[in-house]
């Protein structure tokens, strides 16, 4: 009449089993009417008998009180295994979604780290360029003011050199004058 849920090794996944007894539904529907109607059936032919229609009525009603409470049970059972594996999916997916969380906010927290040590970095080294250029200043204005010295030593020792030469030819001039008054 029904038909039972095979037991495999791997079980099939929670939409296999509601489709399973969703059609065990289905074939219970069309199969119970014609289980009464056999019953009527059975019961008009053999109402010679007194007490035959009344027994297999009996027994009749009694097979499918049983199994339609078997397949009460059975169904019940199968629904709370679906909702214990639904909710422990459920939990599980909970667990992954928070592991996520925490993953993200650790990568957030090291990027931002990250970004705070590239930034001291970029400043220092920035700090470094402007003390460079500071110190390159510094000595291009001591070389300048060294260069303006030099120039104006150059300048005194040109002047000396001529006022030497002039003093030499005036010397010279007055030898030469002196040696025609002698």
């Amino acid at each position: 009449m029904t038909q039972r849920e095979p037991d495999l090794p791997n079980a099939p996944n929670i939409a296999e089993r509601v489709k399973f007894w969703e059609e065990q539904d289905k074939i219970n529907q069309e199969l119970i009417p014609r289980v009464i109607r056999q019953n009527e059936l059975l019961t008009g032919h053999i109402a010679d008998h007194e007490n035959l229609p009344l027994i297999a009525g009996n027994a009749i009603r009694e097979a499918l009180a049983e199994a339609r409470e078997e397949q009460r049970q059975q169904h019940e059972a199968e629904m709370a295994e679906l909702r214990a594996e639904a909710e422990e999916q459920r939990r599980q997916h909970q667990a992954e979604l928070e592991t996520a969380r925490a993953e993200r906010e650790e990568q957030a927290e090291s990027l931002a780290q990250a970004n705070a040590a590239a930034a001291e970095q970029a400043r220092q080294q920035e700090a470094a360029l402007a003390a460079a250029k500071a110190e390159r200043e510094e000595q291009s204005r001591q070389q300048s003011n060294e260069v303006t010295t030099l120039q104006a030593q150059l300048r005194q020792a040109r002047i000396q050199m001529t006022l030497v030469a002039g003093g030499a030819v005036v010397i010279a001039i007055a030898g030469v004058v002196f040696g025609f008054l002698v």
